[in-house]
């Protein structure tokens, strides 16, 4: 009973029994017209942070490469190619191997998961990119340790995939609110 919660109804017997009278429905009806007004002020603001955010940089997701994390991923898959192709050639099928499918394995999920119907199953894919992006960042490690790359190097491409991951869990914040139905 959506519309008449202002009504109580009592069970006596088989039969239900309606209590109150019309002006106290009339005040009712009144207080809500108030809590109509105060959702379009919220869905005010809404459009305003939409325009903030596309002031921001980003715009309308038409296709998976218009989303923030994409680019992201896709700049550090480009940053660990450049990694690979300095590591000696004992690594060429060890660590480069899995370096290589890692940095695959950020953008191609991401874009997988945007072709999916479902939010959740978005959700999931962008999840395992991160877990990618957390594999990126062990194989970092590894180089370091071993000393293929230098220390600023290494700086440089955790602070890149760390701006990845933390861009990629905003998105997956946007997709739990979307689903939920927060965002239209």
């Amino acid at each position: 009973m959506r519309g008449r919660s202002f009504i109580k109804k009592e069970k006596t017997g088989n039969r239900k029994e309606k209590t109150g009278n019309r002006k106290e429905k009339r005040g009712k009806r009144i207080e809500g017209r108030g809590k109509r007004k105060e959702k379009r002020g919220k869905r005010k603001q809404k459009i305003g942070k939409r325009k903030e955010e596309r002031a921001m940089g980003y715009g309308p997701i038409k296709h998976f490469t218009d989303i923030e994390a994409w680019k992201l991923a896709r700049k550090l898959r480009m940053v660990i190619y450049g990694v690979i192709k300095k590591l000696p050639t004992e690594e060429r099928y060890d660590l480069a191997s899995q370096m290589r499918r890692a940095a695959i394995s950020c953008t191609a999920n991401i874009a997988e998961g945007y072709g999916r119907f479902h939010f959740q199953e978005n959700i999931q894919f962008c999840r395992i990119s991160r877990g990618s992006m957390y594999e990126i960042q062990d194989h970092l490690i590894t180089c370091l340790d071993n000393e293929y790359i230098a220390e600023d190097e290494y700086k440089n491409i955790w602070d890149l995939s760390e701006n990845a991951i933390r861009v990629l869990d905003g998105y997956i914040r946007y997709l739990k609110k979307q689903q939920r139905g927060e965002l239209r």
